[in-house]
């Protein structure tokens, strides 16, 4: 569920349709950075837009992630994730992206069980939240507790199989993991891509010499 909340949503149509084209970017995988710039843009057009606050963090942790900031240190994109985040919950303490938000920024700190607790509290608040079921299971492989980790992406899968950044990220894991069961299983529900197909060959030829 994308649409903002009604008690940290915006009457300002300007701001809407700015944080609409920032969703868009991020959930078609076409660029945080690009997405991040209409979400600030969605904040300044209207401050107490909790939902733009909390998207605005969502696309910085998604840079710290991929690491492509870049532009600015990373201790410095942590402290603007966290008063963005901070912004979000002061508007609205039951916004679910934030706490999402959290979860990411306290797992590349590798601070895991904080992090499960975050992700576990923004599906508490919305229990169709994909992008945080997806982030769950993420961090549910770093904890080695695959068989929850399976669960928990097959679920964010169920609601959306055609979320091209959860459904590559989920791959990678399988890869990272070397865990065949999730790869094929992934494979079935939505297809294989081809490049990690062939990553995950090359690392079945590696762990059976």
């Amino acid at each position: 569920d994308d649409a903002p909340s009604t008690t940290s949503g915006t009457r300002n149509p300007e701001a809407y349709d700015t944080y609409l084209r920032g969703q868009h970017l991020l959930r078609a995988g076409e660029g945080s950075r690009k997405a991040l710039e209409q979400f600030r843009r969605a904040t300044e057009l209207d401050p107490g837009f909790g939902e733009a606050w909390a998207a605005r963090a969502e696309a910085v942790v998604d840079l710290i992630q991929t690491e492509f900031w870049g532009e600015i240190p990373r201790k410095e994109a942590y402290l603007l994730a966290e008063s963005s985040i901070e912004r979000a919950l002061a508007l609205d303490p039951a916004q679910a992206r934030a706490y999402n938000a959290r979860g990411v920024l306290l797992r590349e700190q590798l601070l895991f069980e904080q992090s499960l607790a975050s992700f576990d509290k923004a599906i508490d608040l919305n229990p169709n939240f994909v992008i945080a079921h997806g982030n769950r299971g993420q961090t549910l492989y770093r904890l080695g507790r695959i068989k929850e980790a399976r669960k928990s992406i097959a679920r964010a899968l169920e609601l959306d199989p055609l979320h091209q950044q959860l459904v590559f990220r989920a791959f990678v894991l399988a890869v990272e993991f070397y865990d065949r069961t999730h790869f094929d299983e992934l494979a079935n529900i939505v297809g294989p891509d081809e490049e990690l197909v062939a990553w995950f060959r090359i690392r079945e030829m590696v762990e059976t010499r």
